[in-house]
């Protein structure tokens, strides 16, 4: 993302849990405020905080399990806010069907609890996407150079398809 911490949006209800991904943003040189909530009402006061700029977070990471809602319903809250921010979903168990799911809802990415190995990718691969959509976003210029490059490194990757 940048030199700064990442701001953390964790929903997560099992602290030992949040304890344990923090620890593996850590090791992987991220440094992460974070800050955990487990309530769909946290949620919704986080939402409009965030909304308000009153507080503000770079990702959201979501157990799927949570008290009174799932990290699907929370990731369509998001989205129904407006809101553009990252969303990594994790879960203990996740079948395919709800991997799908979230994916299609705009997730960035979903983990298994028992990989969290690939968290710091996750989160990193996230912040860069959000970062272009926003570079794309700041204007005509702004998305027009951003396309321009994107498009000077397909080419270079692939001259022989440009020569005709």
């Amino acid at each position: 993302m940048t030199g700064r911490a990442i701001r953390l949006l964790h929903l997560e209800d099992s602290e030992p849990d949040h304890a344990l991904a923090l620890v593996y943003l850590a090791r992987s040189g991220l440094a992460v405020q974070a800050t955990r909530i487990e309530t769909r009402t946290e949620f919704e006061a986080a939402l409009q905080q965030h909304a308000h700029g009153a507080r503000g977070w770079d990702l959201v990471l979501s157990d799927y399990h949570l008290p009174g809602f799932t990290g699907i319903e929370a990731l369509q809250m998001l989205r129904d806010s407006g809101s553009l921010l990252p969303f990594i979903l994790v879960s203990g168990q996740i079948g395919e069907d709800t991997a799908v799911e979230a994916m299609r809802n705009g997730a960035s990415d979903y983990l298994l609890k028992n990989n969290l190995s690939r968290l710091a990718p996750a989160v990193e691969h996230a912040g860069r996407r959000s970062a272009r959509r926003a570079r794309d976003a700041r204007g005509p210029q702004g998305g027009r150079r951003a396309r321009d490059a994107r498009r000077s490194r397909a080419q270079r990757r692939r001259p022989d398809q440009h020569a005709r």
